[in-house]
């Protein structure tokens, strides 16, 4: 995949994967996240179609609920 990737989204790949800390796991979750939604944003764009912005919006959300239900 590295070869496919612009360097950019390379580093960005890399650091999704996490560590043993249960905070540096979520912020693993949240990088793809992240990166997806950037790389759907432009991919809808060059292709004329709106990106669903409402549904990354409650998926986000969801993962937020989850994240403030297991730290407490």
């Amino acid at each position: 995949m590295k070869q496919r990737l612009r360097p950019d989204l390379w580093i960005e790949l890399e650091v999704t994967y996490a560590w043993a800390r249960l905070e540096e796991n979520w912020q693993a979750l949240e990088r793809p996240i992240t990166l997806m939604r950037r790389a759907a944003l432009e991919v809808s764009q060059r292709q004329g179609y709106a990106y669903p912005h409402v549904l990354d919006d409650r998926a986000v959300a969801y993962v937020e609920r989850i994240k403030t239900w297991i730290i407490i």
